[in-house]
């Protein structure tokens, strides 16, 4: 599953070899899509190369495809719901990363 041309694009996949990192965070995007995260209307906030900033209903969702970490004013407190880090002001994305974010609220009642 490498994504490379004739014949590479055509390996099997790697059963028993599988990233169990990148498995837990695809099942964690998963369970948040299930639980209604990511539904509502989309409002691009920012765009610049191929970083984007968005609002997708409530929920918050920053990209950095820069190989430099990028920050990011926030208008309050945020938590990320795939780590549970909040932020306070700002955000630092790492390179080739991203954050899912939603306002952070005292009964922490994002699920």
């Amino acid at each position: 599953l490498e994504g490379y041309r004739d014949p590479f694009n055509r390996r099997p996949y790697p059963w028993g070899r599988e990233e169990k990192d990148l498995q837990n965070h695809v099942k964690k995007l998963g369970e948040l899509r299930t639980k209604g995260v990511f539904s509502g209307e989309t409002e691009l906030l920012e765009s610049e190369n191929n970083d984007f900033c968005y609002k997708k209903g409530e929920t918050l969702i920053i990209t950095n495809m820069k190989d430099s970490e990028k920050e990011y004013q926030l208008d309050g407190k945020y938590i990320d719901l795939l780590d549970e880090t909040t932020y306070d002001g700002k955000v630092t994305v790492p390179a080739y990363s991203g954050r899912c974010l939603v306002r952070w609220k005292w009964s922490n009642q994002y699920d």
